[in-house]
């Protein structure tokens, strides 16, 4: 005869083991009082408000946002939410995000920043009504929820496919949570920064929807804005000050978050040598011999690909690279784009199309295409004879078509597209390419650190913030090349050097 199992709290016949009281518990008492009264631990996959009952809390989450867009329209008149949806119009398109983005930080906004002429939010006096027409779960929600506030986010580390381990920029404290993000887990790095809403609940804490990544390029730039914004505004200079003035803002920010990167690349590339270059020669002697000069020289590797578009048939390219005689070029090229004898990663000059009648040469610098210029002459000498030039400024188009959120370096011209290499080809040249990179970095004179070399500033005690700010941008760059890339680089040699423990995973 099986024994029945009876609940502890009201004496039902009960299934579920209970991990907080270490007894049985019916479905009824556990929905009507899990939570604080029962101090419920984050193991347990029957509350919401743990990890292991994550798709609970997903689920509640589905339920109670109808009844928030319910209780807001109620309370809030047409011209009001129009105002207030409009004023987030601008930053979601920016972001290309889904026509609800704007309703629903209308929404949030409504809920959480506006008050009344007695200091209260609508969601304080939805409380103080006891979360009228909530059920236990959504009235639990509801009460962290309020307790929602505008921050950045740094993910400090991926610690599985649904949680990561972050800290509050904002907070003085840095005291770390668990953030849990099926979607972010997936795709961020470490110390990746996020601009949105944030909520703390027991165990785990949530970005609320339509939040945004912070690119590394404007970070310090865009936290720069918020402080400066803030104190403007006649807010207390303080974290909880900083965070007040970021509720009552998000749309604008949104929209200088959304702009700053562009106007950073364009000035930073503006000062760059960013430009397409193009010398054209006539062929004076016969195309043959200037082929088989092509064909000699280990500088030229011919390219095996379809002719470009309005090329014709018998078109020839050849992708020239700074190694045989044009390594000298080098001579007068930045020390870290320098290579040494038998390195796998070669720097190019540019690239050559070879014609029936002429011979074309295109670089992607000023400097390269001035010394590109000269060794072409030393190359093939009276078998070429200059015809004109042509340099177009490319540094806009770079600039307008940013995606990427590292700090740019000065542009490697001559690069073989991806596509054409063999991924394991490119995982073992990318691997041997970063090797290199860091093996000089230490010694390396960095704008970010104030002209010091990594090794000099951390030696010094007042430099130790900047050294980290730098470190976390390099090991947040490396993170997204190892996951997008499928290699394995690590910089803990690097930072156990610097003695940064506090970076390594």
């Amino acid at each position: 005869m099986t024994t029945k199992t009876l609940c502890k709290v009201c004496g039902r016949r009960a299934r579920r083991r209970c991990l907080a009281l270490g007894a049985y518990i019916c479905t009824r008492c556990c929905g009507a009082r899990r939570g604080p009264d029962f101090g419920c631990p984050g193991d347990c996959e029957f509350y919401p408000f743990g990890v292991a009952g994550y798709d609970l809390w997903l689920r509640l989450y589905d339920a109670l946002i109808p009844k928030i867009v319910k209780r807001v329209a109620v309370e809030t008149d047409e011209i009001r939410m129009e105002s207030l949806v409009g004023s987030f119009d601008a930053a979601t398109d920016m972001y290309g995000d889904s026509p609800d983005a704007a309703a629903f930080l209308a929404i949030q906004h409504r809920l959480l920043v506006e008050r009344d002429s007695d200091g209260n939010t609508l969601a304080d006096r939805w409380e103080a009504e006891g979360w009228m027409d909530l059920k236990p779960d959504e009235a639990l929600m509801m009460k962290y929820w309020k307790t929602s506030f505008v921050t950045v986010t740094e993910i400090q580390r991926i610690l599985d496919h649904e949680r990561m381990e972050c800290i509050d920029v904002f907070d003085p404290t840095e005291q770390r949570f668990t953030l849990v993000d099926r979607n972010l887990a997936a795709r961020a790095t470490r110390f990746s920064r996020v601009l949105g809403w944030l909520t703390h609940y027991p165990n785990f804490s949530k970005l609320g929807q339509f939040c945004h990544e912070v690119p590394q390029v404007v970070y310090r730039e865009f936290l720069d804005l918020i402080r400066e914004a803030a104190a403007e505004e006649g807010y207390d200079p303080v974290e909880e000050g900083y965070k007040a003035y970021m509720m009552d803002d998000l749309a604008g920010l949104l929209e200088d978050l959304a702009v700053m990167p562009g106007e950073k690349m364009r000035a930073i590339f503006k000062h760059m040598d960013s430009y397409h270059c193009v010398a054209t020669y006539d062929i004076a002697g016969r195309r043959e011999e200037v082929r088989r000069i092509l064909e000699a020289k280990p500088d030229f590797e011919w390219d095996d690909r379809e002719p470009e578009e309005g090329d014709p048939p018998e078109v020839e390219y050849y992708r020239w690279s700074r190694v045989g005689e044009s390594r000298e070029i080098e001579r007068e090229m930045a020390p870290h784009f320098r290579h040494e004898p038998g390195s796998e990663w070669v720097g190019g000059v540019g690239n050559i199309k070879l014609y029936e009648d002429k011979l074309v040469f295109e670089a992607f610098t000023k400097q390269l295409f001035r010394l590109g210029k000269k060794m072409v002459e030393r190359h093939f000498g009276k078998l070429v004879r200059f015809v004109d030039e042509e340099i177009s400024e490319i540094a806009g188009a770079i600039a307008d078509n940013y995606e990427e959120d590292d700090y740019p370096e000065e542009p490697e011209p001559g690069a073989i597209a991806p596509s054409a290499i063999p991924p394991e080809v490119r995982m073992a040249v990318m691997t041997k390419f970063y090797e290199e990179r860091y093996a000089r970095f230490l010694d390396e004179e960095i704008p970010a650190l104030d002209g010091m070399t990594p090794r000099e500033a951390s030696a010094k005690p007042e430099a130790r913030s900047m050294l980290i700010d730098v470190m976390k941008v390099h090991i947040h760059g490396i993170d997204r090349v190892n996951r997008e890339e499928g290699t394995d680089i690590s910089l803990r040699p690097l930072l156990e050097e610097l003695g940064l423990d506090e970076l390594i995973a």
